[in-house]
């Protein structure tokens, strides 16, 4: 669930970049930073999910 969430929101904002804290405190809800940090990973084989630091964002 927490991935999809994580999805959608790098996907509504395409080319923002968001770092693990971000993310964490934007899902609705709220999720611990290293479940966020463990789902970016998994994402982030994804051709349109990229890591410039420590901050991730999406690319159409």
């Amino acid at each position: 669930m927490a991935q999809e969430q994580i999805l959608k929101l790098l996907m509504d904002n395409p080319g923002k970049r968001f770092t693990v804290y971000d993310i964490a405190y934007s899902i609705r809800g709220g999720i611990e930073r290293r479940i966020a940090h463990k789902n970016l990973k998994s994402l982030e084989k994804m051709d349109c999910i990229k890591k410039e630091g420590e901050k991730w964002y999406y690319v159409k």
